[in-house]
């Protein structure tokens, strides 16, 4: 079987992040408008924030990078990282179901931030 890149990984891993984090928003700030929501969405799931996420759990040993992505350090680049757990987070969605990636993110990713 060939190896697969991780853009839809990514792709999905992206899309259960927002939804997972507009879902905690709307259950946490009852009073916020929709466009309040949706800022405050916006700055918790960001490239920055999911990069230095992917630091704390060192994803960045774990990516397969080719030689000229591995002589620039593509295994420290914030997008590379942030990537990297998106696609995480697709993964785990498909192999665990919504329930567990709920958690996961929630208590791996935004557990004693205040963000919500």
């Amino acid at each position: 079987m060939p190896l697969e890149y991780n853009e839809r990984l990514e792709f999905l891993g992206d899309s259960i992040l927002n939804f997972i984090v507009a879902e905690q928003l709307y259950k946490t700030n009852k009073f916020f408008s929709e466009g309040e929501l949706t800022r405050r969405r916006a700055i918790i799931v960001n490239n920055n924030f999911l990069a230095d996420k992917a630091r704390e759990l060192e994803l960045g040993k774990f990516l397969l990078l080719g030689k000229g992505e591995k002589k620039q350090k593509g295994s420290k680049n914030p997008t590379n990282l942030a990537n990297a757990l998106e696609s995480l987070i697709g993964a785990i969605y498909l192999d665990a179901g919504i329930r567990q990636i709920r958690k996961t993110i929630l208590k791996t990713i935004f557990e004693g931030s205040n963000l919500f």
